[in-house]
């Protein structure tokens, strides 16, 4: 299909349309860096320039319990752990559910429904079945003998970090899911035909035709759903809300923390801006590699 060649002007038109884009991302960059070279709070009536110095507040003390570079690690460490169990869930599952059966169609939609519970809803879920008290987990481990008594599982700093975890993959390994399940169904049927008639295996078949040719649409699942999970938030604060210790606290915890509990918005704005700097550094690479495949 040929589509028309704008003439020389018409991208004038979409001006106004880029302009008002434009200052919807722009603006809150600029009043956030702005914020952050004063002392603004929501206590004081008075703020004055401090220029870098909430910067250097933040990465001076960054490593202590609590501070902004810890949480950075758990943040990254939170990343790399829930997308790497996402991405081989959801493609084993992509793989299954790409097969045709009776309930094809009942699979996939049962996989979109985590997608559908908002994030609060998920983490409130999982808190109550995980509860010392009531929770159906502590129920069934004494019924399969598993634990003798009720055990709280967001006092151990290793259990309370799983288990965001743990709700984290259940709720969007089913958005990888659909994204591979994608890229499969849209794979040459003619170069699988070629291999069978040369005698390839199932193995042979997933290792050299289908990685390779679906690799760059893994790759674009990867780099969307890491630059979601680094900013984690809202199962984060219901499950554990950052303890026991700060040892769940993410950055957009320690943002909401220092912003929103401690009133401190100058230092909140300085964090945000290093959390949008951490994730461009870590997505340009991503983003490099996929432009270079896809090329």
């Amino acid at each position: 299909m040929a589509y028309p060649i704008p003439r020389r002007g018409e991208g004038w038109l979409l001006a106004p349309a880029g302009a008002v884009v434009g200052l919807l991302l722009l603006a809150p960059l600029v009043v956030s860096f702005a914020l952050s070279l004063t002392s603004f709070s929501l206590l004081q009536n008075t703020t004055i320039f401090l220029g870098l110095k909430n910067y250097g507040t933040l990465l001076a003390h960054g490593m202590a319990l609590g501070g902004f570079l810890s949480d950075l690690l758990i943040t990254l460490r939170f990343t790399v752990v829930s997308v790497l169990i996402e991405t081989v869930l959801g493609f084993a599952l992509a793989l299954f559910l790409s097969r045709k059966f009776s309930l094809t169609g009942w699979l996939r939609t049962l996989v979109t429904v985590p997608l559908m519970i908002a994030p609060v809803v998920s983490g409130l879920q999982w808190k109550y079945l995980f509860d010392p008290q009531v929770g159906m987990v502590n129920y069934l481990f004494q019924v399969l003998h598993i634990i003798k008594e009720p055990q709280n599982w967001f006092s151990s700093t290793g259990s309370a970090w799983l288990l965001i975890v743990v709700a984290d993959v259940w709720q969007t390994t089913g958005f990888m899911t659909l994204f591979i399940l994608a890229g499969l169904q849209s794979l040459p049927r003619d170069v699988f035909e070629a291999a069978n008639i040369d005698g390839a295996n199932a193995w042979l078949r997933l290792v050299r035709i289908k990685l390779p040719l679906v690799w760059p649409v893994l790759a674009s699942a990867v780099v969307l759903r890491a630059m979601d999970a680094f900013r984690i938030f809202d199962i984060a604060y219901v499950l554990t809300d950052g303890g026991p210790l700060y040892s769940t606290e993410t950055v957009s915890l320690f943002t909401y923390r220092v912003g929103l509990a401690q009133f401190n918005m100058a230092l909140a704005s300085a964090s945000s801006l290093l959390v949008l700097v951490a994730v461009i550094l870590i997505s340009m690479p991503l983003m490099r590699n996929l432009m270079e495949d896809a090329s």
